[in-house]
């Protein structure tokens, strides 16, 4: 099978994946990643872009700390993903304990607090 990709933004390929009872399955998968610019602009796709993620990537040894990205490759996977790798920043540069973050793309709105140590 071949798959033709001609969009230069995204990375995609396609193979095949069994599930529990060995039966096989086709998976495609296509991404884009792009960059919000700070000043309220349109987001820009990276180009060349990122490679596709065979595997789960950590910020640290598997098992004792976070998950950063998840394999691009699931066998069922119910919506897309969107991913922020971000870094926060206190408002006026005035140390605080927390800070409550958020992002929208779409109708999508997520937000968390940042706590804990500082680097």
């Amino acid at each position: 099978m071949e798959l033709t990709n001609n969009a230069k933004h995204t990375v995609a390929k396609a193979t095949v994946m069994l599930d529990k009872a060995g039966f096989e399955h086709l998976v495609v998968v296509i991404k884009a990643t792009y960059r919000l610019p700070d000043d309220h602009q349109l987001a820009r796709p990276i180009i060349p872009p990122p490679a596709l993620a065979y595997t789960d990537t950590y910020s640290d040894e598997v098992g004792t700390s976070v998950p950063l990205y998840d394999a691009d490759f699931v066998l069922r996977k119910q919506k897309c993903d969107v991913v922020f790798n971000a870094s926060a920043f206190a408002p006026n540069t005035h140390p605080v304990s927390h800070l409550t973050v958020s992002a929208q793309v779409g109708e999508m709105i997520k937000t968390i607090s940042v706590i804990g140590p500082r680097k």
